[in-house]
Formats: structure tokens, C-alpha cells, sequence
């Protein structure tokens, strides 16, 4: 708990003050912020900060002087006293309590029913009403969360309980308050459970209610917590990537088979899921495996609980043949230092020629093109949309290509309610490369290749790694039709 003293100069000319001295204070209280400003002009004032950290039940008992140029109050003496109890297991803040707040759109109702006698209610919005429980001076530890209200038919059935540690959201549970509480009968009254296992280190939980719910009413009764459970205050690793997910000291992450000459990175996730700092270690050199590269370092080296921070690396795909290694970094987990990751990757040769078929894994489309097999097209399917605003589309992903210049290919299957304008539009990653509109009325004749007649859109340079090609539904006439596309690299980039 931190206490604020102001001091003020009331008087005429500067007040002159001296920094406090805390190496005399007795265990359990700390000097949390000196005096911040030692000259104090007439009118003004500056503050000092005493924090009471006593860990077990305890009297404490102090005397502070405080030097000044006060020629009659040199020193100011104050004598400090506290008495550090034991944090009841057991809290309940009821809607007129200390701890309680609520704002005007909630309405107080003491005819029948509630915990005491008495509840707040508001009408359904838009969740600008609040009515907040704080609970503070908590120990740390892990808490359960109980509520109670006065049920009733006309009750909302998704009221919005938040649970928060100081100002972190924790979890914001739906209540439905048509249904009776009924997980514990204590303290004169049945509770409904609204979670467990909540850590709480900073010394303050808050449960707040909103409006933000689907009927009237919304009741805003008592509130209920209870440690369950001391904490142990030490950081936990978890390290990520959006590639093979979570990664255990020691688990492996395989690039698999990757390009020659392509660009290959792969970001990691740092995250503290512990109950204390985390502090970390920057990636030494030799500890990065041979065949790979970190291309951006850990970004912050002491993470807070809950935080997260990243590690980016790159695969050398200057030459051909299988890749592995142990990256590993340093860091303060009790069991898990240094953390390791094996890497592994297979740079082979990149085809000349790739294909997209729109049932393959680099096709994605917006739901108004539907699939449609057995009639033809490559592969005997293709996907097809009505013409619109070109809200609608189409994408071939190519990735991990070598970089340079590379041609484009499509086909379709013709047919006379086809568009003349069919829009395909070339990206080198998010870089527009542009946009060729087809006839898909007339047969795709300007290569036959891999079994399939194509039409060449055009020739574009690559050098992101990314090659998109999509296909919208902004066209003149139905049905817009999303076959194949085939690419071939043909030379360097300009």
C-alpha cells in the first residue's frame, strides 16, 4: 500500500527541503518516492510516497524529520504507525459498499429482495452503465469470483461480468439472470461461481457490470471473492510461430523442403506466462546454427508477465541441401535455461514451372465463388462467382519463390454466359504488378502445357518471395470463372 504526503509552502519566499533519508525505516516500510522537488516556491508543493511492503502481520512504528528552511519547524517531524493484519480469506462488497461504484444509469431497488435487502438495476444499452466492485489491499495469490442477484423472468440472460487485476482484463464472463444462483450457500446467501485460479499480484481486483446486454434488466447485487491459493513468483517461457505453433525446449521447427535463392523467415513469439519479470538474453552469435541467421533480435529483454516479444530467422538459401541446428538463448526460467529450438530446412532447386489449381492448397476464395466439379476445368473442377462490385475473389498464392521475372499463365472453362472483362491482377506480395482483363467467352489457346490450353496475362518481376494472383467478380456480365494459374520463371528480375 502506498500513502502520498504533500508538502506545501504556505509561507512567503522558497522553502528549502532536504531529501528524506530512508535507510533508517523499519522492515515492512519503504521510501516508494523521496521528495520530488527540494525547492518549493511560495504556493506550490511537492509530494513524498511511503509504502507499506510488510509481508506477515506486524505493528510498525516510525518517526520521519523532515529538514527544512522553516526557521520554527526544522525538522517537521511525523510520527508513522501501521498495523499490517492478515487479509480475510473472504471479501464481499455489496452494491453499498465501500469499494462500490456505480454510474447514473443504474437505479437503486430496496423494495424486495438482494443481498441486504437491496440491488441496482439497469435497462439493456449500449455499455457505457458501469457498476464497478474494487477490491484492494489483496495478497497475492490466486482468487475465485462469486456474484449473486435477485432472479427473475424479465432478467437479460447475457450480463456482462469483467474481471479485472488493477486495470488488465482477466476474463469477461455472460450471466444469464434469469436462472437462480446456485454453486455455494454462504454468508446467508447462494452465489453463482463466475471463475477460479485468478492471479492477483498487483493487490487489486475489480469486477465490473455493463448494459451491454440483450433485455432489461441487468442486476448489479453482491460480489464475492476468496484466495484459493498462495502464488509462486517466478517467470514461465513460451516461445511460438505461426508455422508448426508452440515450440517446447528442445522441439523442433522443420522449414521443410524451401527454394534455392527464395526468401525464407520464420517469426518467433516470447511470451512470459509466469507470475514475475522475464528476463532474457539476446541471441549470441554462436549460438545461432550454421545454415541460418537471426534477422532481427529478441526486441525487449525483461518481459512483464502476460507481455510477449519477438525473434525473426532467416534460412541461408544460397545453395542446396539439408539444414539443422539448436538456436538457443538465455533467460531467468528456473528449468527451461538456456531455451533451445532445433532448426531444420531442405533448400532444393525451385521448379521452373508451378501450378495453382483452385483445389490446391495456395487457392483461397471469398464464399461468393462457389466450387464446382464434374464439368470440366483442370482437374475436372473450378470455382465460379456472379458478377458484382468485386467484393468477390479469387487468390492463387504462390510463396518462397527465387527471385526474378516470372510468366503468368491461366485457363477456364469457356462457355457463353462468361464475362469479356475478366479482371486478373498481378501482386509481388502486396506490390500491384497489373491487371490483365480476359474474354473467358473465347478458349485459353496461347500455350498447351501439363495437359491444359493457357492464356498468357503477363510477364512480372518477383522479389518478395510472394507472387499473388487474383481474380475478383467486378465484371460486366456472369459467371466469373477461377480455374488454374501456372507460373514459369524466365529470367532475372529487371
Amino acid at each position: 500500500m502506498d500513502y502520498v504526503f504533500t508538502v506545501k509552502n504556505t509561507g512567503n519566499s522558497d522553502l528549502t527541503l532536504t531529501e528524506i533519508d530512508g535507510s533508517s525505516l523499519p522492515t515492512g516500510l519503504t521510501l516508494a518516492s523521496n521528495i520530488g522537488a527540494t525547492t518549493v516556491t511560495r504556493g506550490q508543493s511537492t509530494t513524498f510516497t511511503l509504502r507499506v511492503t510488510a509481508a506477515a502481520e506486524a505493528d510498525l512504528s516510525t518517526s520521519i524529520a523532515l529538514a527544512s528552511n522553516d526557521s520554527n519547524e526544522d525538522p517537521y517531524n511525523i510520527d508513522i504507525t501501521a498495523k499490517v493484519v492478515a487479509v480475510p480469506p473472504v471479501t464481499i462488497i455489496d452494491d453499498g459498499d465501500q469499494g462500490f461504484t456505480a454510474t447514473s444509469g443504474w437505479q437503486h431497488w430496496d423494495k424486495s429482495g438482494g443481498f441486504d435487502g437491496d440491488y441496482l438495476y439497469v435497462s439493456s444499452g449500449s455499455g457505457n452503465q458501469v457498476a464497478s466492485y474494487t477490491f484492494t489491499g489483496l495478497g497475492a495469490g490466486e482468487y475465485g469470483v462469486w456474484a449473486t442477484w435477485k432472479n427473475a423472468g424479465s432478467r437479460a440472460s447475457n450480463v456482462p461480468y469483467s474481471i479485472f487485476e488493477d486495470d488488465k482484463l482477466l476474463e469477461t464472463i455472460a450471466v444469464d439472470q434469469n436462472q437462480a444462483p446456485d454453486d455455494l450457500t454462504a454468508e446467508g446467501t447462494v452465489w453463482e461461481l463466475l471463475g477460479e485460479d485468478y492471479v492477483i499480484l498487483d493487490g487489486i481486483m475489480v469486477v465490473e457490470i455493463t448494459d451491454a446486454i440483450n433485455n432489461s434488466w441487468g442486476i448489479a447485487d453482491a460480489v464475492r471473492i476468496e484466495k484459493t491459493a498462495d502464488v509462486v513468483l517466478e517467470p514461465e517461457i513460451s516461445v511460438s510461430n505461426p508455422l508448426t505453433g508452440n515450440v517446447s525446449d528442445g522441439g523442433t521447427v522443420d522449414f521443410g523442403d524451401v527454394h534455392k535463392g527464395a526468401t525464407v523467415d520464420l517469426e518467433f513469439e516470447i511470451k512470459n506466462a509466469g507470475t514475475d519479470d522475464m528476463t532474457l538474453v539476446e541471441i549470441q552469435p554462436a549460438d545461432i546454427p550454421n545454415g541460418f541467421s537471426v534477422l532481427s533480435n529478441i526486441g525487449d529483454t525483461t518481459v512483464a508477465r502476460g507481455d510477449t516479444t519477438n525473434f525473426t530467422v532467416r534460412v541461408d538459401t544460397s545453395s542446396t541441401g539439408a539444414l539443422s541446428g539448436t538456436l538457443k538463448f538465455a533467460n531467468n526460467d528456473g528449468d527451461e535455461n538456456p531455451f533451445e529450438i532445433v532448426l531444420s530446412a531442405n533448400v532444393v532447386d525451385a521448379p521452373v514451372v508451378q501450378i495453382v489449381d483452385d483445389g490446391d492448397s495456395g487457392f483461397s476464395a471469398t464464399s461468393g465463388f462457389i466450387s464446382y466439379s464434374g464439368h470440366g476445368g483442370r482437374g475436372d473442377d473450378y470455382h465460379y462467382a456472379q458478377n458484382g462490385n468485386g467484393s468477390e475473389i479469387a487468390r492463387w498464392t504462390f510463396d518462397g519463390l527465387t527471385e526474378g521475372n516470372y510468366r503468368i499463365w491461366t485457363t477456364w472453362r469457356v462457355a457463353s454466359l462468361r464475362p469479356t472483362d475478366a479482371p486478373y491482377r498481378m501482386l509481388d506480395g502486396t506490390t500491384d504488378r497489373g491487371t490483365v482483363l480476359v474474354n473467358q467467352q473465347q478458349q485459353p489457346g496461347d500455350l498447351n502445357a501439363d495437359g491444359t490450353s493457357w492464356k498468357q496475362l503477363l510477364d512480372v518481376d518477383v522479389t518478395s518471395g510472394t507472387l499473388n494472383v487474383e481474380l475478383s467478380n467486378e465484371a460486366s456480365s456472369l459467371w466469373v470463372i477461377a480455374d488454374s494459374v501456372r507460373i514459369e520463371r524466365i529470367g532475372d528480375a529487371s
